[in-house]
């Protein structure tokens, strides 16, 4: 098993890391977890932070565990191709 060492990250940090790594918009991750692009915009920006519904969404958007996302607990998500 793989695994990809990622430096300590804010919430933000790593919504923007795991987004980036499955190539995706902000408006869409905001659309798949339900979310107002906007407010996504501000979580991943660190101007907000989220809730737990909200850090629960945007993990199943983000195809990742919310214990990463909220506290970047446990592996960072592997990228999608090294997954298979």
């Amino acid at each position: 098993m793989m695994r990809f060492m990622v430096p300590v990250l804010s919430l933000g940090a790593r919504c923007r890391f795991r987004r980036e790594q499955l190539g995706l918009k902000r408006a869409r991750v905001g659309s798949l977890a339900g979310l107002q692009a906007s407010h996504y915009e501000r979580v991943e920006d660190d101007a907000v932070t989220p809730g737990l519904e909200a850090v629960a969404k945007i993990a199943r958007a983000l195809d990742c565990a919310a214990g990463w996302i909220a506290f970047g607990e446990g592996e960072a998500p592997a990228p999608p191709e090294a997954a298979a």
